[in-house]
């Protein structure tokens, strides 16, 4: 039986170009022009890639510092977390502006002092109950603040981190067509899709 398959292939094969073919071998085909790449290694010694990476960097250590200063003022009023904010944004605050600082801080941390210490009474009155509540409902929405504050932070992070590997792909994709079309590679496959 297998003797009868092998035959009826080779036949087929023989006769399946037709009569006007020779029984010659064709010349096998030329190899196909395909380039192959390495992504892994590529990206992360690209200079675009450390650029924005850099970048990236940068904007986290920045929004990081702005979280950082809005929390040692948490607890101030609205208007004096803002103007604590502008002042803390001058790059040479003069020595007025670097008390109006030191002052706001100072306010912030009489506040937590405070509730720190009404927490630790034992029998409160009423005047200190009311004041722990009022302290404890401020240290609340700071945190809540906060932590709000804190996701938008994170998500201005992730979408600037999306934003620079779009590009970092887009100058690596162009700089690999370059390459491909001046040796003229019919395509480019990447290591993670070469299955042998």
């Amino acid at each position: 039986m297998k003797k009868f398959i092998l035959t009826s292939l080779c036949l087929a094969l023989l006769v399946g170009g037709g009569a006007s073919r020779s029984a010659v071998a064709a010349p096998a085909p030329a190899a196909l022009p395909i380039g192959y790449v390495d992504l892994e290694q590529i990206v992360p010694k690209s200079t675009a890639y450390q650029t924005e990476q850099a970048s990236v960097a940068q904007l986290t250590k920045d929004l990081e510092a702005t979280l950082q200063g809005e929390a040692q003022v948490a607890l101030l009023p609205e208007g004096d977390r803002t103007q604590y904010q502008s002042l803390k944004a001058k790059t040479a605050p003069n020595d007025g502006e670097k008390k109006q600082i030191t002052d706001l801080e100072g306010r912030n941390k009489q506040l937590l002092d405070e509730l720190q210490m009404l927490q630790t009474v034992q029998a409160p009155d009423d005047k200190q109950k009311a004041r722990l509540k009022e302290l404890t409902d401020l240290y609340n929405e700071a945190q809540d603040r906060i932590q709000k504050r804190k996701r938008d932070l994170q998500k201005q992070i992730d979408d600037r981190a999306k934003q620079s590997m779009a590009k970092v792909q887009d100058a690596i994709t162009k700089a690999i067509e370059e390459v491909a079309r001046a040796q003229g590679l019919l395509m480019v496959i990447d290591k993670t899709a070469r299955l042998y």
